[in-house]
């Protein structure tokens, strides 16, 4: 779907590998786990292709086996050759993974890439979120906790990754015969504005990194609160202000 980032498989878990029994095993977990599962079992992944990681495997055991026996330079370095070979079909098997995984028909989210990526006994890399520039505006949820408290939610996803995020509570004019305007909150880089009409409690509360959990405390009960966030990542890169959830506490 379009505007879901690619899940990728973390390649440098196999491609680092310098014990030939651990690769031996590596490519083994591979074949044996790919070729059951139903999303790259053949016809996903085509038999003919299991049959040269299976053909891979076996000339990396019969090096291994020739330098037990005779553990010559030459042996060794055949062990070597064979286990460059397995790199190759690791990842051709990656490549292919990867596609599958990512597949519209396979996955509705990121995060169900990732996860269908782990099927095939291979490691996904870890999300980023791209180059630190401005983040996303954020989206969250809230939730009452009692005592006046607030737990705000981080809802954008695992693929964002800002340094920090803020979160504030405006409170807003009690209904009355002459109405009172609502509090003007605006958001200059990482200064919060706000011009108020009336008597009116502020609270705010940030967290580092992403913070997908952050918790505004001892709210005035019986009172209407506006809730803002925004992220950023450091001083220079600052989100645009959230939409406002408005919750009666």
């Amino acid at each position: 779907m379009a505007g879901i980032k690619k899940a990728k498989v973390k390649r440098t878990i196999y491609s680092k590998i310098t014990d030939s029994l651990v690769m031996w095993k590596f490519i083994d977990n591979c074949i044996t786990t790919g070729g059951l599962a139903a999303l790259f079992k053949d016809p996903n992944i085509l038999a003919a292709f299991y049959a040269l990681g299976v053909a891979a495997r076996g000339a990396l055991k019969t090096a291994m086996d020739a330098y037990v026996a005779a553990p010559t330079k030459g042996n060794h370095d055949v062990v070597l050759a064979k286990m460059a070979l397995v790199i190759i079909w690791l990842d051709g098997y990656s490549d292919q993974v990867e596609t599958i995984s990512n597949t519209d028909t396979n996955r509705t989210t990121y995060e169900e890439a990732v996860a269908n990526i782990k099927i095939s006994y291979l490691t996904p890399q870890k999300p980023t979120g791209g180059k630190k520039g401005k983040p996303d505006k954020v989206t969250f949820t809230i939730k009452e906790l009692g005592g006046g408290d607030l737990l705000c939610e981080v809802t954008n996803g695992d693929e964002y990754q800002p340094s920090g995020t803020t979160f504030f509570a405006v409170e807003l004019p009690a209904v009355t015969p002459t109405p009172i305007p609502s509090p003007d909150v605006s958001l200059d880089g990482d200064q919060i504005n706000i011009v108020s009409y009336g008597p009116s409690h502020f609270a705010s509360q940030s967290s580092s990194g992403k913070g997908n959990f952050t918790t505004l405390k001892k709210l005035n009960k019986g009172s209407r609160y506006a809730i803002y966030g925004f992220s950023q990542n450091g001083k220079k890169f600052i989100s645009d202000l959230s939409a406002p959830i408005i919750i009666e506490i």
